[in-house]
């Protein structure tokens, strides 16, 4: 959308889950967008489970944005000397990103999605291929609805599990893994931004609350008052009972 304004991107998640039903969970950014009391109340009368990526950490939310990234630099490409009107370019980039084949589900979006392959650029008209086609009956629609949820989608969640485990080893092998910080512990948060090579690169002290489902943490200063955001276990360190 060329304007994110808070009650239009509400407006547009109604038209789609008017398309293909209500989600029971919804993750999104920090953006004011996405985060606010509009779309609060959406989630709320609709009884959506609203999950909020963590501030500053795109990792967080690292499928999105990767998703994203290829849009922008595929819009970049094609805009040339019309950036002003980039958004009149996202309906095609969209479509093409769909039909690229996937390195997690070796085959495309699209195809997974309708049970089909997108139809190709080509002159339907004089195509003789299209001219030989004939429609499908009901029994063979059918047929082919039920080899999804049973041969098709098995396979690739098998391929899925696989290639998420070896990406799990390669970044486990030369990342440096974080522990589970335990209710109660004492922990300092690294500042993101520093005014200077003197200035204190962790505030605090706070203690660990709970654990989010998305794996980030809940903390409380020293008066028991609930911070107002959650943090990454990359934001966060260990302190001693004694420094406290």
């Amino acid at each position: 959308m060329a304007f994110a304004y808070n009650a239009t991107v509400a407006f547009e998640l109604v038209k789609v889950f008017s398309d293909f039903g209500y989600p029971t969970k919804s993750g999104m950014d920090n953006g004011s967008e996405m985060k606010n009391m509009i779309m609060k109340l959406l989630c709320e009368s609709m009884h959506i489970d609203q999950r909020l990526i963590t501030p500053y950490k795109a990792s967080s939310n690292g499928a999105s944005d990767c998703w994203v990234q290829l849009a922008k630099l595929a819009i970049a490409k094609i805009v040339k000397d019309a950036g002003h009107q980039w958004d009149l370019f996202t309906p095609g980039v969209q479509l093409a990103l769909k039909n690229k084949v996937s390195k997690r589900l070796k085959t495309p979006p699209f195809n997974l999605m309708f049970a089909r392959k997108m139809n190709a650029f080509v002159d339907h008209r004089t195509s003789d291929k299209c001219k030989k086609s004939s429609v499908m009956t009901y029994d063979q629609l059918i047929d082919r609805i039920n080899v999804m949820p049973k041969v098709v989608f098995p396979a690739i969640m098998d391929k899925t599990n696989t290639y998420v485990d070896k990406m799990k080893n390669k970044y486990d092998k030369f990342k440096n893994l974080v522990n589970d910080f335990e209710k109660d512990t004492p922990v300092m948060v690294r500042i993101p931004t520093l005014e200077g090579s003197l200035t204190p690169s962790y505030m605090g002290p706070y203690t660990v609350v709970r654990k989010t489902k998305g794996g980030s943490y809940v903390l409380a200063d020293k008066t028991g008052l609930l911070m107002d955001r959650d943090y990454a276990p990359s934001e966060l360190k260990v302190i001693s009972q004694n420094n406290l």
